[in-house]
């Protein structure tokens, strides 16, 4: 429990903050009475996530794994280029308008550990992402900054699936999924809407911000804060860092 304290007071420092030092945008026009505005509008801010030309960002709609592995790259800040050739049996033909989109991205996501395709050697491109996928991934990508849960330790979801179950638990454990709307009925098999992808991504991004001088942020990369002492997750590397008292 102090891991999750700990975190949700370095959330609340770092959402001040970002009032302050994230770019002027205009917000959605569908996401004001979502629990996920700030992720989104900060993830928007980052160039990590965009909406539709409309104006709108569709918060409780579902997005294709392809989507989201360019998501995670971009949250992780991974270097991507033409040169990134995805392996994967059915990747799409590259379009010269979007070449990166969604090859590359797959295979850099694919070549860092953080997103697998499926036995029969597809990626599943555009099949819809599942709360499991997004977690695994999520999981994946904050690798050993985050603190295994101790024996006997139980939250709130089900952790029983033999492919996903010690991930949810892992990220439950750690505060990743504080965030989440009514999380004691969220179904993790269901599909993912791209409000609850916007919230881990989130909950990603800021794992790897430090808090500096009067006010100041700066970002260091998963390698540096996996480099730090860490015995509580969240809380653990955090208070390494000095970024909670």
């Amino acid at each position: 429990m102090r891991a999750k304290h700990l975190f949700a007071c370095f959330v609340l420092t770092v959402v001040l903050l970002l009032a302050t030092v994230t770019p002027a945008l205009a917000e959605f026009t569908d996401v004001g009475e979502s629990p996920y505005k700030k992720a989104i509008n900060n993830l928007a801010a980052w160039e990590i996530v965009g909406g539709y030309a409309d104006g709108s960002f569709k918060p409780d709609d579902t997005l294709k794994r392809a989507q989201f592995a360019k998501m995670a790259v971009l949250t992780m800040e991974y270097a991507v280029s033409e040169a990134d050739t995805s392996t994967f049996l059915d990747t799409p033909a590259v379009d010269p308008a979007n070449p990166l989109y969604p090859g590359a991205y797959a295979a850099v996501a694919a070549a860092n550990n953080i997103v697998k395709g499926y036995e029969s050697g597809n990626f599943g491109f555009w099949d819809n992402l599942t709360r499991q996928q997004l977690i695994t991934v999520t999981v994946r990508a904050a690798g050993d900054v985050l603190a295994p849960p101790p024996d006997g330790y139980q939250g709130q979801l089900n952790y029983s699936d033999p492919t996903h179950g010690a991930n949810i638990k892992r990220a439950e454990y750690n505060g990743l999924l504080d965030g989440i709307a009514n999380l004691a009925t969220w179904d993790t098999t269901q599909e993912a809407t791209r409000g609850e992808t916007a919230e881990l991504l989130h909950a990603l991004f800021t794992m790897t911000l430090r808090l500096v001088g009067p006010g100041g942020i700066e970002r260091l990369s998963i390698a540096d804060v996996m480099g730090m002492e860490s015995s509580e997750g969240f809380g653990g590397y955090r208070n390494s860092l000095g970024n909670v008292t």
